[in-house]
């Protein structure tokens, strides 16, 4: 059986964008909807008919939580493709397509889409203005937060009041942020999650908690 191969260092991944052809799945352990998403792209890699292999084509897993290098390209040059549970094909050392779950999306249109855009390479049209806003409102599915939790005390996390976002975006803007490791915050945050003790938030970017001890940010209580 077909195993996806996971990405396990910087110059893998590296290599996989710099690809003539490549397929990226990404996987989020804490979303059901990543779980679901990898089960179908299982079944797509094994199938005889369907299979990406047929065109020399292998899916390569990306887990972002494990490799801090990849966050600025799944939450800038992928953060169209949503979150866990999406895949992302890459031709020519560009995205040419995505599409935000797998599981939704199914064997049959993945096998179609991978023929699209590696085999003829069409291209995927840029999304309008008005379906980027639409998907920047999506939040963390409330379903998830039951579950989630701070990956160092497990205490709860909880949504962030949306002016401790706008306030730490202006801080972010002034150069003012660090996050826990004492690097600079320069990337804006499209929201937060917030330990149950309230001393530290989890940023969200297109809709991607990042869950690093490193790159929560220090709340003044």
């Amino acid at each position: 059986m077909l195993q996806m191969k996971t990405i396990t260092s910087k110059n893998e991944f590296e290599t996989l964008l710099q690809a003539d052809r490549a397929i990226v799945f990404i996987f989020f352990a804490w979303s059901g909807q990543a779980v679901q998403s990898r089960e179908v792209v299982n079944q797509w890699e094994n199938d005889p008919e369907l299979s990406p292999t047929r065109i020399g084509v292998t899916v390569h897993q990306l887990v972002p939580e494990e490799h801090s290098y990849s966050h600025e390209w799944v939450t800038d040059g992928a953060h169209e493709a949503g979150g866990g549970g999406a895949v992302v094909w890459i031709r020519n050392r560009s995205i040419v397509g995505h599409i935000p779950n797998a599981a939704r999306t199914g064997v049959q249109t993945l096998a179609q889409l991978t023929h699209d855009y590696l085999v003829l390479h069409k291209v995927q049209p840029a999304p309008t203005p008005s379906a980027l806003q639409v998907e920047a409102k999506v939040s963390v599915d409330p379903e998830l937060l039951k579950i989630m939790c701070c990956p160092e005390t497990r205490q709860p996390i909880a949504l962030a009041e949306p002016i401790l976002i706008e306030k730490l975006n202006q801080q972010i803007a002034a150069g003012q942020l660090q996050n826990r490791a004492g690097q600079p915050v320069k990337e804006k945050i499209d929201d937060g999650l917030v330990r149950e003790d309230k001393k530290f938030l989890y940023p969200i970017r297109a809709n991607i908690p990042v869950m690093l001890i490193d790159e929560a940010i220090p709340l003044t209580v």
